[in-house]
């Protein structure tokens, strides 16, 4: 019988031998280094050099800058708009808009036909109050070159002492009206994405820009005795005070209602 366990435990012991002494059991060792030991070391030298797996998460409060582009419409005329909001509380805008239009209006029982052509171009600065709000508050100032050309054939003769005139003996009265070069600008207004697109963005704003008073100037007679005019005594006198009630009616454009809506693509 003992012989019989000293021959179990000599087997035993050779297997084991063998075991330990295969390539794969004596790198071992390797295995524990690269494997083991690393997966433990690495996030702890990762920490150190203040990289871990969190490092892909984005850090809370950091905003993303948006650009966008696109197109606008309202009272300014018809235009191309480009925005960044390079903060959550800040942003600029660029725009250009224009167009043409007539319309007619009364000064003195005398209509008038107002050719107008409006361009205006310039930056603004957009304040968001609500980190995640698209309301804001803007402030600018842009390039003004909005132009008004003016007709009226008189509704009336013109009598100055003695002297009776045809409406078209002194008419048709033709002028230019202009405005301000440099023109402040305010509103409040809304942007946000719509029809569950991220990069389609659609806004609106409502405000004013300030032109100051209308610089009227070029006013001319074109009847068929505008040469004599200046030499009829009192004539010039009626003309100087159709000419001041019709700056009075003029500089009620002063401040221009800015309306307005903009759809753009979100970069």
């Amino acid at each position: 019988m003992q012989v019989y366990n000293r021959f179990l435990k000599t087997i035993a012991f050779c297997g084991i031998s063998a075991v330990i002494s295969t390539p794969a059991f004596a790198n071992m060792s390797d295995f524990e280094n690269e494997d083991i030991t690393g997966a433990v070391q690495k996030p702890v030298a990762d920490a150190k050099s203040g990289q871990n797996l969190l490092s892909a998460t984005p850090t809370l409060g950091v905003y993303t800058p948006k650009f966008t582009l696109g197109a606008t419409v309202g009272t300014l005329g018809v235009g191309v708009e480009a925005g960044y909001r390079f903060h959550k509380h800040f942003g600029v805008r660029a725009a250009v808009n224009g167009g043409a239009f007539n319309t007619n209006f009364k000064v003195n029982r005398n209509s008038y036909s107002a050719d107008a052509s409006m361009l205006t171009f310039g930056p603004k600065l957009d304040f968001y109050p609500f980190i995640d709000s698209g309301f804001r508050i803007s402030i600018g100032a842009l390039a003004n070159y909005n132009k008004i050309k003016l007709r009226t054939m008189p509704a009336r003769p013109l009598v100055v002492g003695a002297t009776t005139l045809q409406p078209s003996e002194f008419g048709p009265l033709k002028g230019d009206a202009s405005y301000a070069n440099l023109i402040p600008f305010a509103a409040i207004g809304y942007e946000g994405e719509a029809f569950n697109n991220p990069n389609f963005v659609i806004g609106a704003e409502v405000g004013v820009a300030y032109q100051d008073t209308v610089d009227l100037k070029n006013i001319r007679s074109e009847g068929t005795r505008a040469a004599e005019l200046p030499t009829i005594p009192g004539v010039q006198a009626k003309l100087d005070n159709e000419t001041r009630d019709l700056i009075k009616a003029l500089n009620r454009l002063s401040a221009i209602p800015v309306i307005a809506v903009s759809a753009k693509y979100k970069f």
